[in-house]
C-alpha cells in the first residue's frame, strides 16, 4: 500500500523551518506539517509561517497539524485557507481541532472549547466550500447570507482522540489526523479506526474515503534494534522504520505518516529520513 509522508516542522525558529522544508521538497516528502499553539512564546503564528513556506516551495503540501478551531472562527479559517490553497496552487490540507480545555489558550482570549461548538465549526468549515449564501444558526456559531470565496475543496483533516470527538470525524471529516503514537500508541488505533468508520456508515458516507493520518515521534538511530514501546518516542535504524511505517500502513489502516524528529536535530534526522527510510517505502 503506498504511503505518504509528511515532515513535521517545529514553529519556533523560522529560518530552520523554511530549510527543513525545501529539503522536504525537493526529498520527495509529501507535506510540511506544523502545530498550532501562538500562546506559546516561543511559536510563530503558523498560518503566517505556513504561507511563507509555500512560497518557498513548488511541490510540498502544507497542513496545520491541527488548527485550535477554539481560537480561529470557522468562516475566516475557511477564507485562509481558500486563499492560501491558490496561491500555492492546490497545497493546503486543513487540519483542525477543538482545543485543549486546559493549557493557556484562554490567555490568547480562545472560546471555551467543547464538541457541541466544534461539531458547529466542522459544519461551517463544510459550508464554506460552496457557493453561497451560506446561513448557519447554531448555538455557537451563526452565519448570515456570507458569501464564501474563492471556494476551494481544501480537504479538512479532523484531529481527534476520544469516542465522540471520532463520530465527528466520520461525520465531517475528509481525513483523520490521530494524535501522536506517544499519546495514542498503535495497539489503541484500531478502536478508533472502528469508531470512526461505524459514524461514517451512519452518516451513509463510504469509510474508505476518509484519509488516515498518523503524527509518530522518533529518532532515526545509525544501528540497533529499535524500540516501539507504547507512550514513548519510536527509536530504530532505518530499516527498523521502513518496516514499521509499512505495519502501520497495513494493519493500521493508516494513508499517510508525519515524522516527527525527536531528541535530535531536525534537518540531519529529514535527511536520514530521505535518503534511508523514503527509498524503502511505497510510494
Amino acid at each position: 500500500m503506498a504511503v505518504v509522508i509528511g515532515l513535521y516542522v517545529d514553529p519556533a525558529d523560522h529560518e530552520t523551518a523554511f530549510a527543513a522544508a525545501r529539503l522536504a521538497d525537493e526529498a520527495g516528502f509529501g507535506f510540511a506539517a506544523m502545530q498550532d499553539h501562538p500562546y506559546i512564546p516561543g511559536h510563530l503564528e503558523i498560518w503566517t509561517l505556513l504561507t511563507a513556506v509555500a512560497a518557498r516551495t513548488t511541490r510540498l503540501k502544507v497542513l496545520t497539524n491541527v488548527a485550535n478551531l477554539a481560537l480561529r472562527p470557522p468562516a475566516m479559517l475557511a477564507k485562509a485557507a481558500a486563499t492560501l490553497d491558490v496561491i500555492s496552487g492546490g497545497r493546503v490540507l486543513l487540519g483542525v481541532g477543538a482545543g485543549s480545555p486546559a493549557g493557556d489558550a484562554p490567555s490568547y482570549g480562545a472560546a471555551a472549547p467543547g464538541l457541541g461548538a466544534f461539531e458547529e465549526a466542522l459544519q461551517v468549515l463544510r459550508l464554506m466550500r460552496e457557493p453561497g449564501p451560506v446561513n448557519f444558526a447554531g448555538r455557537h456559531h451563526r452565519l448570515e447570507e456570507a458569501m464564501p470565496g474563492p471556494v476551494r475543496e481544501v480537504p479538512i483533516w479532523v484531529g481527534a482522540h476520544g469516542p465522540r470527538a471520532l463520530a465527528l470525524v466520520g461525520r465531517y471529516g475528509d481525513g483523520w489526523q490521530a494524535p501522536a503514537n506517544i499519546y495514542v500508541p498503535p495497539s489503541k488505533v484500531a478502536e478508533r479506526q472502528r469508531l470512526i468508520d461505524a459514524a461514517a456508515m451512519a452518516a451513509r458516507r463510504d469509510p474508505r474515503e476518509i484519509h488516515r493520518s498518523y503524527n509518530v515521534v522518533g529518532t532515526i538511530t545509525a544501528g540497533g534494534r529499535g524500540s516501539e514501546e507504547e507512550t514513548r518516542p519510536v527509536q530504530g535504524p532505518p530499516g527498523f522504520w521502513v518496516d514499521m511505517i509499512g505495519r502501520y500502513t497495513t494493519e493500521l489502516g493508516f494513508d499517510s505518516v508525519v515524522f516527527a524528529p525527536f531528541g535530535a536535530d531536525v534537518l540531519s534526522q529529514a535527511e536520514l529520513f530521505a535518503e534511508r527510510v523514503l527509498p524503502g517505502l511505497p510510494r
